[in-house]
């Protein structure tokens, strides 16, 4: 059974303003490549890929399911960086009607869903033992793939990167940067993925 370790990041309507809280204690042990920070303890060698079930139903304000195109990108920009042994995995689709975040059941889940208000996306991960992490998007009509103005590559890169376990970084190019959008990964991301986990 995963611990009572919860840790939740979550980013306001703008990405201006996001919070973290944990309740376990985490790794200090990661000297990082400059701007590299922790959320959670990583995956160890024998849960990768980090397999994820996806949400089939996406977000009505993206026609033809554009927006699992765009997350997929994302996972792939992050499991494609040279000299890193991190990937992401898919473990098929799943209907709207599972409805809720299952925390804590074995199952990493990546979803769309009603989320409270000045939300945009969220990310939980439990343990240790092991690591299990579920990501949240918000049904709002606020993505760039359905005429809105808030890049979903942006702030896909940046959960995502939460889920495989880093924190927010002061470079301004990361996407794992808290205030500026960024729609590519960074040297300094591809940096601290190397280092968190590396190939062999």
């Amino acid at each position: 059974m995963l611990s009572k370790c919860l840790l939740l990041a979550c980013l306001g309507f703008h990405a201006t303003l996001a919070s973290a809280a944990w309740i376990c204690p985490l790794r200090t042990d990661f000297a990082g490549a400059g701007d590299c920070n922790l959320f959670g303890t990583p995956y160890s060698g024998d849960e990768l890929p980090a397999v994820f079930t996806v949400d089939r139903d996406g977000t009505p304000a993206c026609p033809g399911a554009s927006e699992l195109f765009v997350i997929a990108d994302a996972a792939r920009a992050w499991s494609s960086v040279e000299g890193s042994a991190f990937s992401f995995g898919f473990g098929g689709f799943e209907e709207r009607a599972v409805g809720h975040l299952f925390f804590g059941d074995g199952v990493q889940h990546l979803k769309f869903k009603a989320l409270d208000v000045g939300q945009i996306a969220k990310v939980w991960v439990y343990g240790p033992p092991g690591r299990e992490a579920d990501a949240a998007f918000t049904l709002d009509d606020l993505w760039d793939c359905g005429g809105g103005e808030l890049s979903l590559m942006a702030i896909a890169l940046h959960q995502l990167g939460h889920a495989l376990g880093l924190g927010h970084s002061s470079d301004p190019e990361s996407v794992m940067n808290l205030i500026v959008i960024n729609e590519e990964l960074a040297d300094s991301d591809e940096a601290c993925l190397r280092e968190l986990y590396p190939g062999e």
